[in-house]
């Protein structure tokens, strides 16, 4: 009877599920639900962290209603590059 761990089946469940759906863009929601994103962005940038779990409002939400306020963490040209460092995640 072959035993399994349950981590060993969810890192495995993520590492196939990056194979085929990286093109989709499905790989930061993976991330994000199994606890990787922050580690993983870590490893591809310096620049990396929690903040990196949020998007930034966008602007014609903040225009259409004046008691929304910009997310207090985003730097938006942090952002962009972040986006980009992003993109790379998709494909590992």
């Amino acid at each position: 009877r072959l035993v399994v761990a349950a981590s060993d089946v969810y890192k495995r469940q993520l590492k196939e599920r990056g194979w085929e759906f990286w093109y989709e863009g499905k790989r930061r929601e993976d991330l994000i639900r199994m606890g990787k994103y922050v580690e993983t962005g870590k490893k591809y940038s310096t620049n990396f962290s929690e903040k990196n779990l949020l998007f930034p409002i966008p602007t014609s939400v903040i225009i259409e209603n004046s008691h929304i306020e910009q997310n207090p963490i985003i730097d938006l040209e942090q952002f962009i590059y972040q986006f980009s460092i992003g993109i790379l995640l998709n494909n590992h």
